[in-house]
């Protein structure tokens, strides 16, 4: 079966990189939701927080494939620092789209390790707990993780009725 799911971001974003040939900027992930609505409501409750900027939220229609119906999605995640000669990090981070299964996730990570943008490489830092720097969270569908832009907890979102 398929259905499609709203991820919810609120991006900062701060230049377009040349040599990476990617954009430089703050994501903070906030959810992922059954309905472009409760994705709408939850952008409605993120601002009334100080300091936030409505065109900064991001909504991505993102497409699931399932056998059974999912209440959770795994998101597959990338993480690392490169330190510069002058003692100052550059932070690397991917999130992956997101998938109906631990199995899934899984098996997306293991064929990203293989690309070369991806593998373990001595000049990199790992942080989590991976040795490789990926990682794969669970997310609560309809469920939102936002407390501000310095601060992050758990909240429900009812689910809308549409």
């Amino acid at each position: 079966m398929v259905k499609y799911y709203f991820e919810l971001n609120y991006v900062i974003f701060y230049r377009f990189d040349e040599v990476d040939k990617e954009n430089v900027e703050d994501r903070y992930f906030i959810g992922y939701f059954s309905s472009k609505k409760n994705a709408m409501d939850a952008i409605q409750k993120c601002l009334k927080f100080d300091n936030m900027v409505a065109d900064n939220f991001q909504i991505i229609r993102r497409k699931i494939i399932f056998e059974e119906e999912p209440k959770i999605l795994y998101q597959v995640g990338h993480e690392y620092s490169i330190e510069t000669l002058d003692d100052k990090y550059i932070d690397y981070s991917y999130i992956f789209n997101p998938k109906a299964t631990f199995k899934e996730a899984n098996e997306l990570c293991e064929s990203l390790r293989k690309k070369k943008k991806y593998k373990w490489h001595k000049n990199r830092i790992y942080y989590n707990e991976s040795s490789d720097g990926f990682e794969i969270s669970e997310h609560e569908i309809d469920k939102f993780f936002f407390n501000g832009l310095y601060g992050f907890n758990e909240q429900w979102l009812p689910p809308s009725k549409t």
